[in-house]
Formats: structure tokens, sequence, C-alpha cells
């Protein structure tokens, strides 16, 4: 089969276009030749040969054709309003631009989707404006100041913390009264004048105070102890302190003079050194809470108190009680609940703060208490031992009111603890 010229191709795409620019029909301006016949194609009979459209002779126009309309030549396309506008958005103009996308949309004649175009377009200009106008993030860290940075807060984090803070806040108190009664030993034992000694007492706390709070803040970096073991020792360390207070006064009550006696003040220093020591010593040992601690305070507390009561409602009928009797009396009513409480402190399913439950309710009981002695004083008249029965039924009631709402308290706020556990755990 023969090919057709390229250069015959070539010559009629070019007056095709021609005649497509100039609004004709390419067909009327040259039509290619039609392809010669294969040499090998078989002979068919000749036919008729139809003439083409551009060839077919024109029919002529009679009274019922309307004659042929030339095509209009087409219409100049239509400039875009808005090139204006994003050529202003090119140039980095964007208040200008914007003013004229406003321009745009205040004018009511526009067609609707010029409108929907042109706040598509302010909306764009103002977004870039405000990408524009944000501040420049941060460069990234290295990774070597990153890390040196989070050490530096987790020391700052460690300073503040709860237990290094209240190890530092007994310590300083501890160290304090530690300072006077060191300073008073030595004043006693010396038997130095009060103008020389007193410079001594004043100074000695203070100096005591700042040691204790740098040893009580450096022991508890340095061991790391539990909420419920520094508790425990500090506790146990004032407790001692007492009992010691007890035991001068039952000794060297009969000293008229309180600093002629060295040993009154070497006794409260002792008992609060033994009490630290036995307080660190049993830390590892029991698994005692910081809520655990509290109820012995509690029990010592309302020991003391409710013994007291009694001993001033019986003291008529004891009558010669000696001293040093009673004041045993009232160091065992608060040594023994407070060993007691710790003692069962498995037993015990207080927290911390619902414990101040039972010291709210027994100071309530002994204020209604006393309120009801104090309304029926004059018509009832009771006498002593009747007296200290109202106010230690009163304050034994409180306290029981108190304990069993500082356990369910401490029960709910338990099982909300592990509710809210199980939950986080879903969750994740």
């Amino acid at each position: 089969m023969s090919k057709i010229p390229p250069l015959l191709v070539l010559s009629s795409l070019l007056v095709a276009a021609v005649g497509a620019r100039a609004g004709e029909d390419p067909s009327e301006l040259a039509a290619p030749p039609p392809p010669a016949p294969a040499p090998d194609a078989p002979d068919t009979p000749d036919a008729p040969i139809e003439p083409t459209p551009s060839e077919a002779p024109l029919a002529p126009a009679t009274g019922d054709q309307e004659p042929a309309q030339e095509p209009a030549p087409p219409s100049a396309p239509l400039e875009d309003p808005l090139a204006t506008c994003r050529a202003l958005v090119v140039d980095s103009r964007l208040d200008d631009a914007l003013h004229c996308v406003r321009e745009l949309l205040n004018d009511e004649g526009a067609a609707p989707e010029l409108h929907r175009r042109a706040r598509a377009l302010r909306d764009l200009i103002t977004a870039w404006g405000r990408h524009l106008d944000a501040p420049a993030p941060p460069a990234a860290m290295p990774a070597a100041e990153a890390q040196a940075q989070a050490q530096a807060q987790v020391k700052v984090s460690e300073l503040v913390d709860a237990i290094s803070a209240e190890a530092s806040v007994h310590g300083a108190v501890g160290g304090a009264g530690a300072g006077f009664l060191l300073a008073a030993s030595v004043a006693s034992a010396t038997r130095a004048s009060e103008a020389d000694t007193l410079p001594w007492l004043i100074a000695a706390p203070a100096v005591g105070g700042v040691v204790g709070a740098a040893g009580g803040f450096g022991l508890a970096r340095a061991l790391r102890p539990e909420a419920g073991d520094l508790r425990l020792a500090t506790s146990t360390m004032w407790m001692g302190a007492t009992q010691g207070f007890f035991l001068q006064w039952i000794v060297f009550h009969e000293s008229p003079d309180v600093g002629a006696t060295p040993m009154r003040f070497g006794t409260i220093l002792g008992g609060g050194a033994l009490g630290l020591g036995a307080g660190a010593a049993l830390a590892p040992l029991v698994d005692v809470d910081d809520g655990d601690v509290a109820v012995a305070h509690s029990a010592a507390l309302w020991g003391g108190v409710l013994t007291t009561i009694g001993i001033s409602g019986a003291s008529s009928m004891l009558g010669g009680v000696p001293f040093p009797v009673v004041v045993a009396v009232l160091a065992g009513s608060v040594g023994v609940p407070y060993a007691a409480a710790l003692a069962c402190h498995s037993l015990i399913d207080i927290e911390r703060w619902p414990s101040f439950l039972i010291d709210g309710g027994g100071a309530a009981g002994l204020l209604i208490a006393g309120a009801f002695l104090s309304v029926s004083a004059g018509a009832l008249q009771p006498s002593a031992p009747v007296v200290a029965g109202v106010l230690g039924v009163g304050a034994a009631a409180g306290i029981a009111v108190g304990a069993t709402a500082a356990w369910m308290v401490s029960s709910a706020v338990r099982k909300e603890a592990h509710a809210r556990a199980g939950d986080d755990e879903g969750v994740e």
C-alpha cells in the first residue's frame, strides 16, 4: 500500500488550522485526496462515485427553503475580573489585593458566581496574611542541650519535692529544740549567770534549726525514704521527746530550780534522739503508711485527754495519790495508745486526711458535752466525778463517730481510686 506523502499531510493540517482560525469549515478549503488503491487489491466493479459534500453542486434555492446563514464569528474571550486581584497577590501586595476583592464584592450587579469566587479569594488572602504575621517557630534545640535542660528541671523538682521539704521542716524544728536543750544543759552544768547564758539560749536554737534543716534535707536526698517511713521516724522522735519530758517530770519533780538540774534537759534531748533512732530502724521493717501514723497521733492525743479528764474527776476520791504516779499514768495514757495503733496498723484502713475526722469528732463531742453541762449546771449541780464522766462520755462518743466516718471516707476514696485506675487501663 502506498503511503501519503508527508508534505501533503502537513499542508492539509495547515490549511485546516487556517480555516478553523477564520471560523470556516476546513473541509471547504481543501480535502485530502483519496488514498491510492493497493496494488494487490482485487479489481472491483466500477461504481458510480458520489460527489463529496464539498464537491456536490448546490441545489437551487426554492421559495420554500430559507437561505443558508453564514456562521457568526466567535466572540472575543471575556477578561476575568479577578485576574487583577490575583496579580496583586503574586506581587505580595496583600492589602491592595484585599481592597480589589472587596470592590468586586460590593458590586451588586456582579454575577453570583463571581461573588463566590471573590469570597474564596478573600479567605485565601486573609489566611495567607495570618500565616505571614505569625511568629516564627523556635529553632529546634540540640539534643545535648535539651537533655541538659531536662536534667536541670529534674534537679529543681527534687529540691522542692514533698519528702525533702517535710524532712527539712522536721529537721529545723527538731534542731531548734535540740539546740535549746543542749545550751540549757551546758548552762545548767556550768552554773553560769543568766546574763552569760541568755545569748547562748537565743543563738543555739537558731543555729540548731539551720543545721537540722540541712541535715534533714541531706538525709532525705541520700536515703530516699517513703512518705510513711519518714513520718514514722519523725513521729517516734516527737513521741520520744514527749516521754522524756514525762520522765524528767517524774524524776526531778522535787527540784525547786528547773535550771539547776542539767539532766532535765538531757532527758528530753535523749528521748527524742532515741525515738528518732527507733523509728528509723523500724521503718524498713514494717509497712506503715502516713495514714497509720496519723491515726497513732490521734490515739496518743485522745488517750491523754481522756486520762486527764478521768484523773481530774477521780482526784477527790483518790485523795493522796503521789504526783509521780499521776504523771506516769499520763505518760502511759499517751504512749500505750500510740504504740497500740502502730502495732495494729495492718487492721487500720484509714487514710491520712480522713484521720482528722477522728480529732474533729472528739473535739465536737467534748464541746457538746461541755455545753450540756453549762446549760444544766443550775438545775443538776453536778459534782466533779459527774462532770468528768459527762465530758469523757461526750469525747469518747465523738471519737467513735469520727473514727467511723474516717473509715467510711477512706474506703470510698480507695474504691474511687481503683475504679479510676481501671478506667485508665481500659482507655490505654
